[in-house]
Parts: C-alpha cells; sequence; structure tokens
C-alpha cells in the first residue's frame, strides 16, 4: 500500500482511514492507531486501537483525541503521537 506520511503539525489533517503512529516512549512499544471517525465540529477524532487502557470500547471506537488547527496545521493533542500515515490509491 502506498502510503503518505504526515508529522503532527502537518496542513493535512487525518482522515477515517489514518494510521497514527506513535513514538517507541509510549510505554517503550511505540503504538499504532486507527482513524475511525473524525468531528470537524467538536475537534476530535475517534481512535480504534487495542492495548490501550484494556477497556471495551463503548461504540465503534476505543476513544477520542481532540485536535487543534495552529498556524496552519492539525496539532494532535496527544503527547506520543508522532503523526499520521494516510493511504493513497
Amino acid at each position: 500500500m502506498p502510503l503518505v506520511a504526515h508529522l503532527n503539525g502537518s496542513e493535512q489533517p487525518p482522515q477515517v482511514g489514518d494510521l497514527l503512529i506513535y513514538a517507541k516512549a509510549f510505554y517503550d512499544t511505540g503504538h499504532v492507531a486507527v482513524v475511525t471517525g473524525v468531528d470537524p465540529e467538536q475537534n476530535l477524532i475517534k481512535v480504534g486501537e487495542q492495548n490501550f487502557n484494556n477497556r471495551r470500547w463503548q461504540g465503534r471506537y476505543a476513544r477520542q483525541v481532540e485536535y487543534i488547527k495552529k498556524n496552519g496545521g492539525y496539532w494532535v493533542l496527544d503527547p506520543y503521537l508522532i503523526g499520521w500515515k494516510h493511504v493513497t490509491e
């Protein structure tokens, strides 16, 4: 699959289907999650993932993460997030 990498703060916002990539500093293992939804009105990204808090999902996502747009870039407010990968076709 061809993927395009976007660092946190990219001009391209995360989209449904993008992979969120976390640094190894996250429990010394790294982490990957999938964007399952984006709510631009509330500035929230819905994330599908396993092994995070080890709780059952309360719907179609494991948790929601806030994002902001600042200086032309989109910043996901998750301290260990490096960025996201977008599948191109």
